[in-house]
């Protein structure tokens, strides 16, 4: 595989996502799916003091041109608001392929 076939996937079939970044937005193509458990659609939840927290989970893949920073940075799509939890780039031989991250909902006090 080429680095450039990923790009063009993505350029033809990724979603439109905006990362925010400092209070900056930058629109990017990405493509986002949920993780879900024993392959179910359902969705994840935390128990808190306060009641349930959504845990849903989702597999970011974005062109490799928007890095992500875990902690600092959102994902936004569909009107709802991800925070990154994990991220990391993918390389193939020394080309930044893509950037491969799992998002989870911002509480809604962070947006």
């Amino acid at each position: 595989m080429r680095a450039g076939t990923v790009r063009d996937l993505m350029a033809r079939y990724g979603q439109q996502v905006q990362v925010r970044r400092d209070g900056a937005l930058t629109p990017a193509r990405a493509f986002l799916r949920p993780v879900t458990r024993n392959r179910k659609e359902e969705r994840q939840y935390l128990p808190t003091p306060l009641g349930l927290k959504r845990k849903d989970r989702f597999l970011y893949l974005g062109e490799p041109g928007t890095g992500l920073q875990a902690g600092r940075d959102q994902v936004l799509w569909n009107g709802t608001a991800f925070q990154v939890e994990t991220a990391q780039p993918i390389y193939l031989g020394q080309t930044l392929c893509h950037w491969w991250a799992v998002l989870v909902p911002a509480d809604k006090e962070e947006t």
